[in-house]
């Protein structure tokens, strides 16, 4: 069965790079362009993991995982999120977590570390 992973970054190129690193998993991808589409997507669709870049137009990631974790709905408030960021700021990083993400990935990507991550995140079967 294939898990539905909720990519939320406004840069088209950035969503189907992460597409391309992980082809090889058992994977469904929906894509959101900003935060409020992802939160949307989230109350409609079976997702089971989110990557969401920090920098976003609007609502940027950190204040979306604070609005995901605040959610009244159990399944939508602890669903696993992986934060996106260009930036090496500690700060922004401890921000993110502070709101409820469960790891970061700095750009450029790494697809190993990438799988790594999505590995320890996603529940299998």
């Amino acid at each position: 069965m294939r898990s539905t992973l909720l990519l939320i970054d406004d840069s088209p190129t950035i969503r189907e790079i992460i597409k391309i690193y992980l082809m090889g998993r058992s994977l469904e991808f929906v894509d959101a362009e900003n935060a409020e589409r992802g939160l949307t997507l989230v109350g409609l669709m079976p997702i089971k993991l989110i990557i969401a870049d920090i920098k976003l137009p609007g609502m940027d990631g950190v204040e979306f995982v604070r609005r995901l974790r605040a959610d009244a709905r159990p399944h939508i408030r602890s669903l696993p999120v992986i934060l996106l960021t260009g930036q090496k700021a500690a700060d922004l990083r401890a921000q993110g977590l502070e709101a409820g993400a469960n790891a970061f990935i700095e750009k450029p990507i790494s697809s190993t570390a990438l799988n790594e991550l999505i590995g320890k995140l996603l529940p299998q079967g």
